[in-house]
């Protein structure tokens, strides 16, 4: 194991990846060659090996810091099971939830034909989703006391809902948004006296 070089990497990755029987799938295949290079560099590290045995490449990904320079193992393979990934345009979306969402024609007036229930409290779970990024089982349970109240002007898809009140003033007529906001809410549990 000391002694290893590029050709021994390569020749287990012709065993392990094309040989019948005996194959594994890119993602097991990748597996091993992050354990393999985490097991380098704390031999590096320990100077038990002088130097990265394997061929590395750079490359540059985009991260939520922004983009960063990163070295592969020349022999990692692309995962075949993951296929690419293709992003919706965000007026394409806008179009896709206030019609399959929320019930509307394209042109904006309401579908006679449509179905559905719920349709604002749908719309506003698809653009919390969307807007935040945030988890599907994340946002599902997500407790009212998790949410921060409204800033004083905040826009929320195409909806803009009025500057935060104090509870003791009276209330303006109910918009769209806090209709669909408590309907989001569940409903309390009622109490058990023991």
């Amino acid at each position: 194991m000391w002694d290893t070089s590029q050709d021994d990497l390569r020749a287990y990755k012709r065993a392990r990846r094309r040989t019948k029987g005996f194959t594994v799938s890119a993602s097991t295949w990748n597996r091993f060659i992050a354990a393999l290079d985490k097991w380098v560099k704390w031999a590096v590290h320990e100077e038990l090996i002088e130097a990265q045995p394997f061929r590395v490449v750079e490359k540059t990904v985009l991260t939520p810091r922004g983009l960063v320079r990163v070295l592969f193992n020349a022999e990692r393979e692309v995962d075949d099971s993951v296929g690419s990934v293709r992003f919706l345009a965000y007026e394409d979306y806008l179009v896709w939830r206030d019609v399959g969402l929320r019930g509307q024609l394209p042109d904006g007036s309401s579908d006679p034909s449509w179905r559905g229930r719920h349709g604002e409290r749908s719309a506003v779970f698809a653009d919390l989703l969307v807007c935040t990024g945030i988890r599907l089982r994340e946002a599902s349970s997500l407790l009212v006391t998790e949410v921060p109240p409204l800033a004083q002007r905040r826009y929320l898809g195409d909806q803009r809902p009025e500057p935060a009140r104090d509870d003791h003033q009276a209330q303006p007529a109910e918009d769209g948004v806090r209709v669909a906001a408590r309907a989001a809410r569940p409903a309390p549990l009622p109490r058990h006296r023991a």
